[in-house]
């Protein structure tokens, strides 16, 4: 059974924001609400070193890798998500700030993440890397239809 720690919770704009720690998977999560009724959602692992070099080992060799992300650990943003009826109102930028502030909180100052237009009501890969690039992301591998970033070395 997975033990959420609930962090912190803010309201902004009608929105409550909930950020919670999965101590067992080691998985920070961001949800966006209102009323109850969840409308957006961000997740992040908190991953050691081997891992990130076998997630990564289909587009970065192992040397390059851990040039990119020296530390033990690094953050893996998951995903980003909010519901098409809410979108373009600020709530994926909260999300991804808190979501950021509280992977920093735990010492990761790497972080990478797949950009990907799947599930994204449209938005194209330029918006999405635009989108990450205000958090300190950079492009580091493009897959055609997929952008890996990343906060590196």
């Amino acid at each position: 059974m997975k033990h959420y720690i609930p962090l912190f919770e803010e309201f902004e704009h009608g929105i409550n924001y909930t950020t919670e720690y999965d101590d067992e998977d080691q998985v920070v999560s961001v949800t966006a609400s209102i009323s109850g009724e969840k409308i957006g959602e961000a997740s992040a692992y908190i991953m050691y070193d081997q891992y990130v070099r076998q997630d990564l080992s289909d587009v970065i060799d192992e040397d390059e890798c851990d040039r990119l992300f020296p530390d033990d650990l690094t953050g893996s943003i998951s995903h980003v998500k909010v519901d098409k009826n809410y979108l373009r109102q600020g709530i994926a930028k909260h999300m991804m700030q808190d979501l950021m502030i509280e992977l920093r909180k735990r010492n990761l100052r790497y972080f990478y993440l797949n950009a990907s237009t799947m599930d994204t009501y449209g938005a194209t890969l330029e918006q999405l890397v635009e989108f990450y690039k205000q958090f300190g992301f950079r492009e580091l591998v493009d897959q055609g239809n997929n952008m890996i970033m990343g906060i590196t070395a």
